[in-house]
């Protein structure tokens, strides 16, 4: 159980490690099986802390369904976090690509911890937040880096930036030397 602490909440003390093991439940998978499932409702998240898993999404375009890998994770990660938060429907599918080990925090056991252990909950969403933010960012660097890569001009940049992102303009060079040359 420390592994967990130790990988995913670093920053706690020892006692606060003691107190959130108990909101904890062991999971082991094997290779193939279905963590999560696109569309599913099962209300907990997984802190992966061996193995690696293929994340797939199914989308459709025009008359065509696709089914897309994503992304490989390699542990440690965390997977399935909507599940605790409230959201009902799952947005991908996670299979087990190398046999996993991992702790599995359900809905039940951090409303408890709300009720219980107030604090102990806001770390567990603190930590969502940042992993949620890192996802956002370095799904944004990848949607700027595809737009530079082989644009001939700033304006082809803007335009396929545009594209992704709606509306998207460059700022008149007042304002850019106003926001970023202090930094």
């Amino acid at each position: 159980m420390h592994s967990v602490i130790n990988l995913f909440f670093k920053s706690l003390i020892e006692d606060e490690g003691e107190r959130l093991e108990k909101y904890f439940e062991p999971c082991y998978m094997e290779q193939g099986n279905i963590i999560i499932g696109l569309n599913d409702s099962i209300e907990k998240m997984y802190f992966v802390i061996k193995g690696s898993c293929d994340v797939y999404e199914k989308i459709k375009v025009a008359d065509t369904t696709l089914c897309l890998h994503l992304a490989t994770l390699q542990a440690p990660f965390m997977a399935g976090e909507s599940g605790i938060v409230g959201i009902q429907k799952r947005s991908a599918t996670v299979v087990v690509k190398e046999n996993v080990t991992a702790m599995t925090l359900s809905l039940a056991a951090f409303e408890r911890m709300k009720d219980d252990d107030p604090d102990l909950a806001i770390t567990i969403l603190q930590k969502l937040c940042i992993t949620l933010n890192q996802r956002q960012q370095h799904l944004g660097e990848r949607v700027r880096e595809a737009c530079v890569t082989g644009a001939p001009t700033p304006e082809a940049i803007v335009k396929r930036m545009q594209n992704y992102l709606g509306k998207v303009k460059v700022c008149p060079p007042t304002l850019a030397k106003k926001l970023f040359d202090s930094y």
